[in-house]
């Protein structure tokens, strides 16, 4: 340590240095080695705390400076604001060596820098460094301060050696710059350069990368080509040496394999001089043209992907080239190129097309959309219309865009039978339309709230008022009879309303008997879609209702009340009863009075009546015979009636009549065609959504329909995509992909993950949505597929590189406990060797305090959070390791934890439990020296941002009029660093007999917890 000493006089004043250090023991340890090498110590644990201690005024010889000060002004911003005030030599201290950390101080004027760890040896040189450095730059102050003096005495030999030298400057440059541009042509060219002999011998190698070099440039020197280049290569160099040797230049290309792969060169080589056999020289530029060759392979490949995709696109596609004139007006245009897709549609090929002129091809006139075409070619932008094209008789949509140099691309799709089909939509709604403003019963729709949004004019009449009050009129709230409003509801709820009275108009001063049925239209997923009311005038059966009410029997009553119609037959088909219903329903449909008495068979049209005997003749063999008919009106609208033909049996089981009953089924035939409709807009979705679609069978896997998009997808045409099976395209076990389908089918799970394969044989990951679908009692299920390849390759690199990184963690992890391990070991076999007590008790100490560094970085390991720890389960694993080092079978000491759960940050956490390694290792050497028993208690908890600790014994206490810190030891040295660090307040109460506790109340960041 001596020779660490500062060198000083015995009288002269001690060096003061200001040791700025955040970490507490660090700055303690620090402190004191200083101090051992004759210094006196100021200790600043703060930037802050620094800048005050210096403008004190206290005086200060040097700064030694950590730069990483934890929270608040770091070491270099510290030691900027102390040399803006003072001129000062400042020292960093750190243990980190990054050049980031390292480029904080490099704007600063420092005289040291002193890695965390060194030798005392390179410790007290750097600082006796810096103190010679800052003298010496004191003296070059004061020399600099003399020379100043002595120039303004020599002002006339300066000005004269100025001029000498300025002279010399500027033939210096001149040289200079001619021996930079030539320097600087050299380097500027990016290519080899060789010097070889007419053996192949390398004179001199210039190489700007020389990782294009087979052998480092010291080892090519003075060797031969031969004996590094393949053969054919130096054979085609040495042919090369010799035609430059006769020619004066030659030129060749050649590739090598190099460590960085496959480089391919262009070398361009010279002879040096006039020809002289067998001495000749010669000067090779060597060029790397590896890009460039690449990027002509890598062209060629996007040509053929390009192709590919040109001849298997669905659209019709041509290339054009646009003509002018000798003004520049465009004429006409050519076809280049045409795919597939455009013969299909066109009915011309490829050979009938390609290089002819469109006016050629289409016949004289006008050329067909020419001035379109010139804007896009002409202006750059893109157009896209539908037109109909004469010469082909077809429609089409046309999109058109610039390809540059005077050409253009159309990409065109025949919507022929769209158009058809939008003709013939159009005119099936104007029938329906006709049916429903001329139909002879009052007919209404209405939405969900029971608004009326439309109405015939029979409805109009029935009502008494006009067309522009009642569409927008609320039937639920304005209607004044409840018995429309619930039948309103019924149908809103999914079920037939059906309503009957003398409805009393609130928009007209009117009252009309009336029959009306109402029904809602749902979609497939029971959403409501619109509501249909028939309302019919009956005031004619009303009125005689009325006359025969009160001879009518009850039961006729009953059988007058229902819906439909009844009619009674004898078993020879004569007319025994029937209800009004079926009376009026056959004047009705077919203008016919029910008569009794009357064959039934005479009153029906002529088309049933030969049929009508043999239904009547089943009915009366006892089948249930059941006859569905359609029957034209006189005003040539259809009904659907539903028949049923049910024999009646007498108490004898005889059979002695047939009940006869009607009903008019239209309404669900109409229902019917609504749900054909229903499935046509789901196939137009099907189709056009732009989204992969099948529909499967759930029983086999069987595909029933797929969309365009599936065929672009997938790479198969629609009709063999309808030939396959799902389990042929998703690589899963087909046991595995049955089971997903009935999961789907029973809605148990609707999203999957599958890997599906192409056409082309590629496996893509795709997301697959399917949902169970009914089509009349069928369920099919409808699945909607999305490549999410590149999505799952990402994933999987995310994957690999965290498992990396978690790899190299682990091995960090297990380094520092090795390390820990190797410390621990260390210190038990220098303990194995002494056997003074004395002497062993440092090293204990020390190996109590490694211990509990051990226990915190243990479970920093088992934790996912690495800045915090939790503080309680530290603070328990010290204490029993502790207590395991100093108790044994003949003392027994019992351990009471309270340790409330608190997170705090690793520093912190740090400091604490090194505070409570001193206080429980005291207490166990020497609160119980003649007991064999006794206890110790830990308590710990947290209030607001306060933290507060217990530790306490019941053991001797502490003698009287001595203070815990009464000892010079380290222990003491330690608790009272730390607590200044943590800025934790300390009470001690102790009593003889009863024992010592230890109350800290620390102050901790409200986000610790």
């Amino acid at each position: 340590m001596e020779n660490h000493i500062q060198t000083q006089g015995d009288n002269s004043p001690k060096k003061r240095i200001l040791l700025v250090e955040d970490d507490a023991l660090i700055a303690l340890m620090e402190s004191e080695l200083l101090e051992s090498g004759g210094y006196e110590v100021l200790v600043a644990h703060s930037g802050q705390k620094a800048l005050e201690i210096f403008e004190s005024g206290q005086p200060i010889d040097l700064v030694l400076m950590d730069i990483d000060l934890g929270p608040g002004m770091d070491g270099a911003e510290t030691a900027r604001r102390i040399l803006a005030k003072k001129d000062l030599p400042v020292v960093f201290i750190s243990s980190h060596t990054e050049p980031e950390i390292l480029a904080k101080t490099e704007a600063i004027t420092s005289y040291g820098y002193i890695v965390k760890g060194s030798s005392d040896t390179a410790f007290f040189a750097s600082l006796n460094m810096a103190f010679r450095l800052y003298a010496a730059h004191q003296e070059l102050l004061k020399k600099a301060r003399e020379l100043e003096d002595l120039a303004d005495n020599l002002s006339s030999t300066v000005k004269k050696l100025l001029k000498m030298q300025e002279e010399l400057k500027i033939r210096e440059q001149k040289l200079k710059e001619t021996s930079e541009h030539l320097e600087a042509t050299l380097n500027s060219l990016p290519d080899l350069m060789f010097e070889l002999d007419e053996q192949g011998t390398y004179l001199d190698v210039r190489a700007p990368n020389p990782h294009l070099l087979v052998r480092p440039r010291d080892e090519l020197i003075g060797r031969k080509i031969s004996d590094f280049l393949p053969k054919e290569v130096a054979d085609s160099l040495i042919y090369a040496l010799q035609e430059a040797a006769e020619k004066g230049l030659a030129e060749m290309n050649y590739s090598l394999e190099l460590p960085s792969g496959i480089h391919y060169f262009e070398a361009s080589i010279a002879r040096k001089g006039e020809n002289r056999p067998g001495q000749n020289t010669f000067v090779a530029l060597v060029r790397d043209i590896t890009d460039s060759i690449e990027a002509q392979l890598s062209q060629q490949k996007s040509e053929i992907r390009f192709s590919r995709l040109f001849h298997s696109m669905s659209e019709g596609v041509a290339i054009h080239r646009l003509i002018f004139d000798q003004q520049r007006k465009p004429v006409d245009y050519e076809i280049i190129e045409v795919n597939e897709a455009y013969s299909r549609h066109t009915g011309l090929s490829r050979d009938q097309t390609v290089g002819q002129k469109v006016s050629n091809l289409f016949g004289p006139g006008e050329v067909p959309y020419l001035e379109l075409f010139s804007q896009v070619v002409l202006e750059g932008r893109r157009e896209s219309f539908e037109t109909y094209f004469p010469p082909l008789n077809r429609h089409f949509k046309i999109t058109a865009f610039p390809l540059g140099e005077n050409m253009f691309a159309t990409v065109f799709e025949d919507i022929t039978e769209k158009r058809k089909t939008e003709q013939a939509l159009r005119e099936r709604e104007e029938r329906y339309r006709l049916i429903f403003d001329n139909a002879p019963i009052g007919i209404l729709q209405f939405d969900d709230r029971g608004t009326i949004t439309e109405c015939n004019d029979e409805f109009v009449r029935i009502i008494g008022s006009s067309r522009e009050v009642l569409i927008g009129f609320n039937i639920l709230e304005r209607a004044g009879d409840d018995k429309v409003k619930e039948a309103i509801r019924e149908a809103l709820s999914g079920r037939i309303g059906y309503y009957e009275g003398i409805y009393h108009s609130v928009t007209a001063n009117k009252s009309t008997p009336a029959q009306g049925f109402f029904a809602g239209i749902f979609d497939r997923y029971g959403n409501f879609v619109s509501g249909i009311g028939i309302f019919e005038d009956v005031s004619g059966r009303y009125q005689a209702e009325e006359a025969r009410r009160d001879s009518e029997a009850r039961l006729r009553a009953i059988f007058d009340s229902s819906i439909h119609s009844f009619i009674f037959l004898d078993t020879e088909g004569r007319i025994q009863a029937f209800n009004q219903i079926a009376d009026k329903r056959m004047i009705e449909v077919l203008g016919q009075h029910l008569e009794v008495g009357k064959m039934l068979v005479d009153l029906l049209p002529q088309k049933f009546k030969a049929t009508f005997p043999e239904t009547l003749s089943r009915a009366l063999s006892g089948e249930y015979v059941r006859v569905e008919r359609e029957i034209a009106r006189s005003d040539g609208s259809l009904l659907f009636y539903e028949f049923y033909l049910t024999p009646v049996y007498s108490p004898e089981r005889n059979i002695i009549g047939v009940f006869f009953s009607a009903e008019d089924i239209t309404e669900i035939k109409e229902a019917e065609l609504a749900l054909r409709q229903s499935e046509k807009r789901f196939r137009t979705i099907f189709e056009y959504s732009g989204t992969v679609m099948l529909l499967i069978d759930p029983e086999d896997g069987k595909i029933i329909d797929a969309n365009y998009r599936a065929e672009e997808f997938y790479g198969y045409s629609r009709e063999k995509l309808r030939q396959m099976n799902i389990k042929e395209i998703n690589t899963l076990p087909p046991d595995i992909v049955q089971q997903r389908m009935d999961e789907a089918k029973q809605r148990a799970v609707n999203y999957f993950i599958f890997p599906h394969r192409l056409a082309s044989g590629e496996i893509k990951e795709v997301e697959v949505h399917s949902h169970p679908i009914e089509f009349g009692e069928k369920k099919y299920l409808l699945s909607i597929i999305l490549d999410i390849s590149p999505r799952v390759q990402l994933e999987r690199q995310l994957k690999k590189a965290l498992e990396e990184k978690q790899q190299i963690l682990r091995e960090l992890q297990h380094r520092v406990k090795n390390s820990f391990a190797l410390i621990h070991s260390l210190i038990n076999l220098e303990l194995n060797r002494l056997k003074d007590k004395t002497t062993r008790a440092p090293l204990e100490s020390f190996k109590s305090r490694i211990n509990s560094l051990s226990k915190l970085y243990d479970l920093l390991s088992l934790g996912e959070k690495y800045q915090q720890i939790s503080l309680d389960l530290f603070l328990k694993e010290i204490c029993k390791s502790i207590l395991n080092s100093y108790t044994s079978s003949a003392k027994k000491i019992e351990l009471k934890l309270d340790l409330k759960q608190v997170s705090l940050e690793v520093k912190s956490a740090i400091a604490i439990g090194l505070m409570a390694n001193e206080i429980l290792t005291n207490a166990l050497k020497h609160a119980f020296p003649e007991r064999t028993s006794g206890r110790v208690e830990v308590k710990l908890h947290k209030e607001g941002n306060q933290l507060f600790l217990e530790i306490a014994d019941d053991g001797i206490g502490l003698p009287r009029g001595q203070g815990i810190f009464s000892s010079e030891g380290i222990g003491r040295e330690i608790i009272e660093s730390l607590s200044e660090q943590l800025e934790a307040k300390m009470e001690i109460e102790s009593q003889p007999a009863q024992g010592t506790k230890f109350k800290f109340s620390i102050p901790v960041k409200s986000s610790q917890n």
